[in-house]
């Protein structure tokens, strides 16, 4: 292991408490505290420098887990969760939500390193988030894409388990449907111009989102289909569909009209 870093001590008119010394190119930091609470013994600032020593050597090191920060998985999800702008604005939405509600406020609650996150710990917070199951299940979802992500850059060294699906409590519901007279009456109840893409919705099965991206153009007359391609995601079109597929829909004999 590293023998880099040292502990000292540092006398004060009440007595005084440990702290480790650590360097970073020619910069010293002064350690004077793990988790919030203050190095008031030899042995504990000894503790903390063998945890310094064992970061560098896996690899996996990080100043500000040791400097202002009580954990440092939430610096990480600011960051992670800032450079997803691949993401469709819906997903990108959800993780922003679910971070800032959920996440966050669980970790500064329960200061646990990134490193720290273990099968048990995840099982711990699934059963003090609030919501119901599929609420818990996005929270966890996310965290589970970031500290894949977290792996793939080296931030940690093994991914841990996630609990099983079944520990989240989603109960299946069975599917209602509104029978087919009372579907018809309600799309002729809304205004005649504004009811064929409520009639395009009930032959094509498609999503609510990717029929307000439709365009004339969209409609193949030589092949009578539709080209699904666009979509709204949390309310802003995107040039793809949920999927980032590009679908082929017959168009339904009784949407001629």
């Amino acid at each position: 292991m590293s023998e880099k870093g040292s502990v000292g001590f540092r006398p004060t008119k009440s007595g005084g408490h440990h702290f480790v010394s650590w360097y970073i190119g020619k910069k010293q930091y002064k350690i004077t505290r793990y988790k919030g609470i203050i190095c008031d013994s030899k042995r504990m600032a000894e503790s903390v420098l063998s945890l310094m020593r064992s970061d560098e050597e896996n690899g996996t090191f990080n100043i500000d887990k040791y400097l202002h920060q009580i954990t440092d998985v939430i610096p990480f999800l600011d960051e992670w969760v800032t450079n997803q702008t691949h993401l469709s604005p819906a997903t990108l939405a959800s993780y922003k939500i679910a971070i800032r509600k959920h996440l966050k406020p669980w970790f500064i609650k329960n200061p646990i390193s990134l490193h720290e996150i273990q099968y048990d710990v995840l099982c711990r917070m699934l059963n003090e988030l609030g919501g119901g199951g599929k609420c818990k299940h996005k929270v966890l979802y996310c965290l589970h894409t970031a500290l894949r992500d977290a792996k793939r850059s080296g931030k940690i060294i093994v991914m841990p388990e996630f609990p099983q699906k079944k520990k989240y409590g989603i109960e299946p519901k069975p599917i209602q449907a509104v029978p087919e007279a009372r579907q018809i009456a309600i799309i002729n109840a809304i205004p005649i111009e504004h009811q064929p893409i409520f009639w395009w919705l009930k032959y094509h099965y498609r999503r609510p989102s990717e029929a307000m991206a439709l365009y004339k153009e969209d409609y193949d007359k030589e092949r009578d289909c539709f080209i699904i391609r666009r979509c709204f995601s949390d309310n802003q079109f995107v040039e793809h569909t949920k999927t980032h597929q590009i679908h082929t829909i017959p168009c339904h004999p009784d949407f001629k009209p």
